[in-house]
C-alpha cells in the first residue's frame, strides 16, 4: 500500500477497529436501521403530502422496532 510492509496492515487493522468501535458507540446496527427507517417514513410523508394531499392521512403507521407507535 504505502511501501512499509507489515505496518500497512497494522494501520488498516487499527483504523478498522476504531471505525467499528465508533459505530458501536453511536448505537450499532439496530440504531442505524431505526434511523434509516425513520428517515424513510418522514420523507415519504412529506412527499405524499406534497404530491397527493388527499392520501396523506393513509400512510402506513406500523409500530417501530420497540413496539412504540411512530407518527
Amino acid at each position: 500500500m504505502w511501501g512499509h510492509g507489515a505496518w500497512d496492515w497494522v494501520i488498516v487493522a487499527v483504523a478498522w477497529v476504531c471505525a467499528v468501535g465508533f459505530f458501536r458507540i453511536l448505537g450499532g446496527v439496530g440504531a442505524a436501521c431505526d434511523a434509516i427507517a425513520d428517515w424513510g417514513r418522514s420523507s415519504s410523508r412529506k412527499r405524499v403530502a406534497r404530491v397527493a394531499p388527499r392520501y396523506a392521512g393513509r400512510i402506513d403507521r406500523t409500530p417501530g422496532r420497540h413496539g412504540a407507535k411512530r407518527m
